[in-house]
């Protein structure tokens, strides 16, 4: 009934993939045995359990699965990187060994699964189904609890009530799924794992939440540093805060007196005029931080029927609850707006909302960061929520410089370089009118054969980009 571990390593040497593996894809591949072979000692761990519980299966005072030791991880392997980030309990491992071995290793299963006397057909007495086709064994969450409780009912119920609202199941880690031929009671629906972090448990890649009907929200990316943020050194400098505070997060809430006296969660507002790199400024502290930035969609998250935007932006506060990330709002006023006096059912509604807003983001865990090209349109209630307003202003001259001159690519030139001097000293355009200009002008020049764009060129897009602003008429 014990893994055979020698099958296992051997099937995860180097030799089993071929010599043909170029440097990279042989450092990827010991990337892969340090990951399997952590599963394998997840599963070898699993076998242990199902023994225990298949051999003792009439005792009802069975000792509870602590007593068969805890898992062995490598620190290295995606596995206890999981463990760590989401602070599973023996529970919550066992339920994520379980699911990837019904994918992984399926025969492991077996010794749940009995045979009637006389005859060869198989049953199972624990929960799970049976796939009439191959006849194995597929977990469902009864599988998970009698591993975890045996036949003792009341420990059956505690352990009922702690899986079933489990991170692993609120991140989608883990799905329930419906058997046709079973209740819809969530003891009988199948136990299994998300194909991204099957994935990951292999391939160490962390996945990340696809934007979907039940997640109205994306991944913000940039390939910009913050080397690429052309802004004041202070407003910089004000930065360095909230960034920090993901930084020693851990540290700071390590202590339980620091938890109670100190909220979760920092608040940040970023504002200023259109175009001046608030968007971008996230992308970067998120980069800059190796964690991603979930920027929620606002047109899949406000709704006109009473009680839907809450219920969408639960969605979104749900999965990422536990997520080492960044939330982020742009145009935040739309959310945040300021609450009025309440003369209908509609602005009773309204106001709701935004109480709604407040207390979700004062429980959220993680550095939430609102855009807004207007401070004041916020809600005053929420304002005092910010920790930290950093006013992202227009460029000057000298920075209105720099934008021109980064925002050319190396292979293109300019007809009159000292030009671009004096559009930044006449022209107040901001980082994302400059990039328009430029990216107009590059277009017209290959359009032309060349690789030098003409002052008249980038004349006449200027021109466009105020005109579309509104700062000139045709």
């Amino acid at each position: 009934m014990e893994v055979d571990e020698k099958k296992f390593q051997k099937s995860l040497s180097h030799q089993t993939f071929g010599q043909t593996f170029s440097k990279r894809q042989e450092v990827d591949i010991d990337s892969l045995n340090v990951n399997m072979q952590a599963m394998t000692m997840g599963m070898k761990w699993l076998s242990s359990v199902i023994h225990y519980r298949t051999t003792r299966s009439n005792d009802q005072q069975q000792s509870s699965i602590e007593s068969l030791g805890n898992v062995e991880m490598d620190a290295q392997s995606a596995f206890f990187h999981l463990c760590e980030e989401l602070q599973l309990s023996l529970a919550e491992k066992l339920m994520l060994v379980l699911a990837y071995t019904a994918q992984l290793k399926p025969a492991l299963l077996d010794p749940l699964l009995l045979t009637k006397p006389d005859s060869k057909i198989r049953y199972r007495d624990f929960g799970g189904y049976i796939d009439q086709t191959d006849g194995r064994l597929s977990p469902t969450l009864q599988t998970a609890v009698y591993l975890l409780a045996g036949k003792n009912d009341i420990k059956a119920g505690v352990y009922y009530e702690i899986i079933r609202s489990s991170v692993l199941l609120r991140e989608q880690i883990l799905k329930l799924k419906p058997i046709k031929s079973e209740t819809d009671h969530p003891l009988h629906q199948l136990l299994e794992i998300d194909l991204a972090y099957y994935h990951y448990l292999m391939n160490g890649k962390k996945p990340r939440f696809q934007e979907s009907e039940d997640f109205p929200a994306y991944v913000l990316e940039t390939n910009k540093s913050m080397e690429d943020l052309i802004l004041k050194p202070n407003t910089l400098d004000h930065l360095r805060g909230p960034m920090n505070f993901v930084k020693h997060y851990d540290e700071l809430y390590g202590d339980e007196a620091t938890r109670k006296l100190i909220k979760p969660g920092y608040v940040l507002m970023l504002y200023g005029p259109p175009g001046t790199g608030k968007t971008m400024t996230a992308a970067v502290m998120g980069k800059e931080l190796g964690i991603d930035v979930y920027a929620v969609n606002l047109s899949r998250i406000v709704s006109k029927y009473i009680g839907e935007t809450e219920k969408n932006l639960e969605k979104v506060f749900n999965r990422l609850q536990d997520r080492k990330c960044i939330l982020f709002f742009d145009e935040a006023d739309a959310l945040f707006g300021k609450r009025t006096e309440v003369s209908d059912a509609k602005d009773r509604y309204a106001n709701q909302e935004v109480a709604y807003l407040l207390q979700r983001i004062e429980q959220f865990p993680g550095l939430v960061i609102l855009a807004s090209n207007f401070r004041q349109n916020l809600d005053d209630a929420f304002k005092r929520r910010i920790i930290n307003s950093i006013f992202i202003p227009p460029p000057d001259v000298e920075l209105r410089r720099i934008m021109w001159r980064r925002s050319l690519p190396p292979a293109f030139s300019v007809e009159e370089p000292e030009s671009i001097d004096r559009f930044a000293e006449k022209h107040s355009l901001t980082g994302a009118n400059i990039a328009n200009i430029i990216k107009l002008a590059c277009i017209e020049a290959l359009s032309q054969g060349t690789h030098v764009i003409a002052t008249s060129v980038l004349e006449h897009f200027i021109r466009f980009e105020l005109m579309k602003e509104g700062n000139v008429t045709g």
